[in-house]
């Protein structure tokens, strides 16, 4: 099993442990594991490329990318093909922090739309003690992305990012942090990434659901 679905497994069986979604979209998810775990009657992947602007490559799309059902440039789409509250969840894994601070805006707008009850974000943790230890070394750069993001996250960065940007329609219910490396198979990982999660996560999911005022 690929690291990667063993994350999805892990963050949906925490945010989903009894009742799975039926319908979902997946916006920048690039890959199908999202599917392959949730198994929704309905599911849509919208492909993760982002360009780079003046010489039009692809920035930041994952090694074996599944055919997307939407083909479009998140940097530059201005309205998804769904109708407002249309998917159970939509999952934005891994990808705002490649778009452009307009095109993030608009896919956060347009998630909010067509997200009936839950959306679900994962963003990196740039200062995870292995980035720590590369900086170090000289072997990376503060401030500097290796993985072309155009937004630096740390954990509180991440967690004031979600709330203010998700809000008043969504608050966050539930948040997973993501151990990766030798550390990830030890006793109580997920435990202490919690207590120390700006130097022991790798990635932070977060679990963030239609209030109910706004959900007739």
């Amino acid at each position: 099993m690929k690291w990667r679905e063993e994350v999805f497994r892990d963050v949906f069986s925490s945010f989903f442990p009894e009742e799975k979604p039926e319908s979902v979209i997946d916006i920048g998810g690039g890959q199908s594991e999202v599917e392959r775990i949730l198994k929704p009657r309905t599911y849509v992947n919208v492909n993760k490329r982002v360009y780079s602007g003046e010489r039009g490559e692809p920035e930041g799309a994952g090694d074996g990318n599944a055919t997307p059902d939407i083909d479009c440039d998140l940097n530059e789409v201005k309205r998804l093909p769904a109708d407002g509250r249309s998917y159970d969840v939509v999952v934005l894994s891994q990808i705002l922090e490649h778009l452009n601070f307009d095109a993030q805006q608009r896919i956060i707008k347009e998630s909010k739309r067509i997200a009936r009850r839950h959306i679900v974000v994962g963003l990196p943790n740039e200062v995870v003690y292995f980035q720590r230890l590369l900086i170090l070394a000289g072997r990376s750069t503060i401030g500097v992305s290796q993985f072309g993001h155009h937004y630096m996250f740390n954990v509180p960065l991440a967690e004031k990012f979600v709330r203010e940007n998700f809000a008043p329609e969504f608050s966050v219910v539930r948040t997973h942090y993501v151990v990766r490396g030798p550390l990830r198979h030890l006793p109580f990982a997920a435990r202490f990434a919690r207590l120390w999660s700006n130097m022991l996560a790798y990635e932070i999911y977060y679990l963030l659901e239609r209030k109910e005022e706004v959900r007739q």
